[in-house]
Formats: C-alpha cells, structure tokens, sequence
C-alpha cells in the first residue's frame, strides 16, 4: 500500500520514485481469530481505560488489541462480541496520521460513529479519536445489530482521555452532530 501509495504521489507531482517489487504473498492479520479477543476486564496500554466503560446493552464483552510502540502515529482496537467478531473499532490518529485522516473527510462519518479531538504537544495538528459501528462483510451484517450512540460516546471518551493524558495532550473535544 505504501508503494503504491508513493507511486501515484511521484506520478502527480512529477517527482521519480524507486519502489519495489509487488508483494504475492503477505500474512493476514489476526484479527477475528480464535485466541486474539479477550475479557474487556483484561484490557491493556491504552485500552485499559475502556475497562471500566459499561458494555451492558453495547453487544459487546471482549476487546481485540495490538502491541505497538509507546507513541505510534496510530493505534486501534476492536471491541467484540461473544462469537469473537469486532463491533466497535476505536482509533487514535496523531500528528501527519491525523491530518490524513481528517482530509478524507473523517472516513464517511454518520450517525454509527463518534469523533474527538485534542491538541499535543510536538505537533501543529491536533490527534483526532474515532468510534465506528463496524460491518461484517462475511456475513453481510452487523456483529453487534443496534448500535448505541451512548456507549460508543463513552467507550470513546474513555479510550481518547487515556491516550490524551498519557500523551500529554489537551482536553479532548467530543464532536456533537448539529
């Protein structure tokens, strides 16, 4: 993807570029897999801030996560439901990860999502934290069939005032829809 991603950049902007070879095989992630979801209880780094958001009523009992460096440019997590499929993503961007992330237009957002934001320090953009609703495209379904706004707030403040703390960041601003 990066390739790519450089490819198409050097050929709009008329610059050369040196890429390598396609890749043909690449490891799956995994996500979704038997032994990767545990207890929210158990929770770590900056999630452990979600152990303690109430996930009666949000279809969900578990959480997905990865181990990363102290201060990635973005971590993600995945709560999940008892059958181990992810029905909440959350998502911190920083620095040029959120400045990309919000020149798309914050993904599609609609009503199945929360965002927040937060100046840090070391940084002229602001880190940006996003909830969604996530969409199972094997089964063609929802893992966790009614979304709930409230949870997915406060999943989300939870999880964006952790990484802001830890960070050294400002206060997070949750975003209202009008």
């Amino acid at each position: 993807m990066t390739t790519e991603t450089a490819r198409k950049a050097a050929g709009k902007y008329g610059c050369q570029v040196k890429a390598g070879e396609p890749l043909t095989r690449v490891s799956t992630a995994r996500l979704g897999r038997p032994g990767t979801a545990k207890p929210l209880a158990r929770a770590q780094g900056s999630r452990v801030a979600l152990r303690d958001t109430s996930p009666a009523g949000s279809g969900t009992s578990g959480i997905m996560e990865y181990a990363a460096d102290p201060d990635p440019a973005q971590t993600n997590c995945y709560l999940v439901t008892g059958a181990k499929k992810p029905g909440y993503g959350l998502y911190a961007y920083y620095g040029v990860a959120a400045k990309d992330f919000e020149s798309t237009g914050f993904g599609g957002l609609d009503h199945a999502s929360v965002v927040a934001t937060t100046p840090c320090p070391r940084s002229s953009h602001e880190a940006v934290f996003a909830v969604y609703h996530l969409y199972d495209r094997d089964t063609d379904s929802y893992p966790v069939p009614h979304y709930s706004a409230s949870f997915a707030r406060s999943a989300l403040k939870a999880f964006a005032e952790h990484e802001a703390e830890h960070r050294g960041c400002g206060q997070v601003k949750i975003m209202d829809w009008p």
